[in-house]
């Protein structure tokens, strides 16, 4: 659901660049963003942010919940250990903000995901998003196609085709 702030989720910890997100949060206080820590302890990071919410460990009907509630997948990563996150959060509609890092153009393309290479790129695509409502959608959107077209039974159906 579109809210007048953008919902940002965060997901996973392997390869992830914990201080770039955190630079990034602190620069773009019109965001809402929602960090799920997992066993992770990331409170430190995120003082004193009131556009920051932190959620510890969470069930995956919790998680799925949250996910639903927000409108971006941001995933700041040094390398491409979230290949489920990103694929889950596809499947859930979210617009990609990823790391241009390893694997992850195998997932995600222009449709549905801004690739970032530097905080300045993290930076620009929320607050495109942010204030491009339209553009978010589409991107939403493109997010849920995406994921069909990689899911188990796509794989199978286009498998069988191929003997």
């Amino acid at each position: 659901p579109v809210t007048d702030r953008l919902q940002v989720i965060c997901i996973g910890s392997l390869k992830r660049n914990f201080s770039v997100l955190q630079s990034v949060v602190a620069k773009i206080p019109a965001v809402d963003f929602h960090i799920l820590m997992g066993k992770s302890n990331l409170r430190s990071l995120f003082e004193g942010k009131s556009n920051v919410k932190l959620y510890p460990f969470l069930s995956e009907q919790e998680m799925l919940h949250l996910m639903q509630q927000c409108d971006v997948g941001l995933s700041v990563m040094d390398d491409t250990v979230g290949s489920n996150v990103i694929t889950t959060s596809m499947a859930v509609g979210l617009v990609q903000v990823v790391s241009d890092v390893g694997s992850i153009r195998d997932y995600c393309d222009e449709s549905n995901a801004f690739f970032c290479k530097s905080e300045d790129d993290y930076l620009q695509a929320l607050t495109t998003l942010n204030s491009d409502r339209t553009l978010l959608m589409q991107m939403r959107e493109a997010s849920m196609q995406r994921a069909i077209a990689l899911s188990h039974k796509t794989f199978i159906q286009q498998f069988r085709e191929m003997i």
